[in-house]
């Protein structure tokens, strides 16, 4: 790589969470509005800090295609369809879309979505249908992906690898999270990055989380982890508003410790992350946000306003800043796997 800094800007294009307008985990039922009237809403943002800064300011949408998709609206590629017209109109602006699968499973016998990380066979047949519908339809060169909640595990990155996957950006080194209770849901944004490194590596076989180590194997997929800071003291207000009394039936929860890169935070609190980047001499950092909280009126801590400033300040406050699809970032990074199996 170059002496540039270069910065994703990503977007996970989930449903409307519960918090921001959406149904609860009780309901076979999801909408949409951070996608339809979000993410134009914010565009027009975009559109005028680009023409301001005289730069493209790509993003990367991360798509659901997945179980859930099919049980609530019939097919895994649903979202693709029905918003065809969104996507397509971001791609022409130059973004590119990754795939976003979550393993929410439907309980029958209580009536609630949850988290499933246990069951193989239905993870694979989750994984491996949302990513053949993915690639029929957007047919990207190749096939990226964020994972909902940032979940990966043995199991998932085995079948992503043999699924085909280039690249996966779910890690967030030092963090972990046991998951939670939201109302009536089993768990749910279970995740474990704990011993995870700040920088690309081909995960090993006997570990997802780090990379080969004297002669083990390690596979083929790259995992490139976005931007996490040591901020004890953030991280614990961070983690002490995340596990209160807001989330209902709370259980587990995160440990302090990291902090990564929110864009929809208020500005006070992402330029002293900025300023974190800076000091750690990284040369990218990947920040995302979701959708829904481009919504106004529904979160007084992350909003439209928030982000459309915090653009503003990755690319007045990091020299050398570039911003990039993660697309772009994979082919600037030019990494071998030289334990990478066949």
């Amino acid at each position: 790589m170059d002496n540039n800094k270069y910065i994703v800007m990503a977007c996970d294009c989930d449903p409307d969470r519960v918090q921001y307008g959406g149904y609860s985990y009780g309901e076979k039922r999801l909408i949409w509005n951070g996608v339809t009237k979000g993410i134009p809403a914010f565009l027009e943002g975009v559109c005028r800090l680009e023409e301001y800064y005289k730069c493209r300011i790509p993003f990367t949408w991360n798509v659901r295609v997945d179980d859930q998709i099919k049980q609530v609206f019939g097919n895994a590629d649903w979202t693709i369809k029905e918003y065809f017209d969104i996507w397509d109109n971001l791609r022409k602006r130059g973004d590119s879309l990754c795939w976003h699968p979550h393993l929410w499973k439907w309980n029958i016998q209580n009536g609630y979505w949850y988290q499933e990380v246990k069951a193989e066979h239905w993870i694979e047949e989750c994984l491996s249908s949302g990513y053949s519908a993915f690639k029929e339809i957007v047919q990207p060169e190749k096939v990226f992906v964020h994972a909902g909640w940032c979940f990966q595990n043995n199991f998932t990155m085995k079948i992503l690898n043999e699924l085909g996957v280039i690249a996966d950006y779910s890690a967030l080194p030092g963090m972990r999270d046991d998951g939670y209770r939201a109302g009536k849901a089993a768990f749910t944004n279970s995740f474990d990055w704990q011993i995870t490194p700040h920088r690309p590596y081909f995960p090993s076989l006997n570990d997802y989380r780090r990379n080969a180590i004297d002669n083990e194997k390690a596979w083929k997929l790259l995992e490139i982890p976005s931007f996490t800071f040591k901020g004890r003291f953030l991280s614990s207000v961070i983690s002490a508003v995340r596990n209160s009394k807001k989330l209902p039936g709370l259980f587990g929860g995160r440990l302090p410790g990291y902090v990564k890169l929110n864009p929809t935070l208020n500005p006070y609190v992402f330029r002293t992350l900025v300023k974190a980047f800076n000091k750690s001499q990284r040369n990218y950092v990947i920040v995302y946000f979701h959708a829904d909280e481009t919504l106004k009126k529904h979160s007084k801590i992350r909003s439209l306003e928030n982000l459309i400033c915090n653009i503003e300040i990755l690319k007045d406050k990091i020299p050398g800043g570039v911003f990039v699809s993660f697309s772009e970032l994979y082919s600037y990074l030019q990494i071998d796997n030289v334990n990478g199996i066949e």
